[in-house]
């Protein structure tokens, strides 16, 4: 396995909070002296960021295609009841 991927993962474990504390700090002091590893770690979050709106966009819109579809199909409705008022009022 390279470095690079190596780093790729433990970017992403801490991205992903799978990290223990010692870790964690470890690398948050790598992160700080290393640019390119800040700016892999930004990159990461842009992407996971990116991928949770799509997901989200995706599951919003199945939703409103199941809305639509309701309101579309046409419903059976039931015939009125027609109560004979005036019938019952000569009645009393």
């Amino acid at each position: 396995m390279s470095n690079n991927s190596t780093q790729t993962d433990r970017l992403l474990q801490y991205i992903d909070g799978e990290m223990n504390e010692a870790e964690k700090a470890l690398l948050q002091t790598e992160l700080r002296s290393d640019e390119t590893m800040q700016a892999e770690l930004d990159n990461l979050l842009l992407a996971t960021e990116v991928v949770k709106k799509y997901g989200l966009t995706r599951s919003v819109a199945g939703i409103h295609r199941e809305m639509m579809e309701e309101m579309n199909t046409p419903s059976v409705k039931q015939p009125a009841v027609v109560r004979h008022m005036p019938r019952q009022l000569m009645k009393i």
